[in-house]
């Protein structure tokens, strides 16, 4: 190779080097940072036992209710063990990163449940979902959904439960938490 080619590459090669090096030192300084992960448990200390997602943050702990387990659809002792049982379930798929909906559906062609899973358009039958629990028969689980739903949670109305099979309601942590 001649002189001259091999001096323009080099001074390519610096050009391009030089930078390329301070960017990686500069990026290699930067400190990520880790999302909060959310504690998702049952809290019992209310009426109304609640599944509630608490996150430590610098301005303290901070909670949303996602799911309240209403008279309306359980007595007592069961709205307690169905509000322990959904919260460590959510907390386990959470963790594992393995929900992303809340949704409402009828399986085996007449039990209304909710369920947790991870795309919209997948049942609560589906291999993938995990039931969090069964309604009454004759409950919509659509609009049972709905009113159990915490206030962040909830869409502006409940949608037509004549034309609406199932509802899905976004999980996803940094859109619903309030931080």
């Amino acid at each position: 190779m001649n002189d001259k080619y091999l001096s323009t590459v080099r001074l390519l090669t610096a050009s391009v080097a030089v930078p390329a090096m301070a960017l990686i030192s500069q990026l290699s300084q930067v400190k990520v940072s880790t999302a909060a992960v959310p504690n998702i448990t049952c809290d019992t200390t209310s009426e109304t036992p609640t599944v509630v997602a608490s996150v430590e943050g610098s301005e303290g702990k901070q909670q949303t209710k996602m799911l309240t387990f209403l008279t309306d659809y359980f007595p007592d002792r069961e709205a307690k063990q169905k509000c322990q049982a959904a919260a460590n379930t959510l907390q386990t798929l959470y963790a594992a990163n393995e929900m992303n909906y809340l949704a409402s559906d009828t399986i085996d062609g007449e039990l209304p449940v909710v369920c947790a899973v991870q795309r919209r358009g997948v049942g609560c039958d589906s291999y993938s979902a995990k039931v969090l629990f069964a309604l009454d028969r004759q409950v919509n689980p659509a609009v049972a959904l709905y009113n159990m739903l915490g206030e962040d949670l909830k869409r502006s109305e409940l949608p037509d439960s004549r034309t609406v099979s199932r509802i899905y309601t976004d999980l996803t942590l940094f859109d619903w938490l309030p931080f």
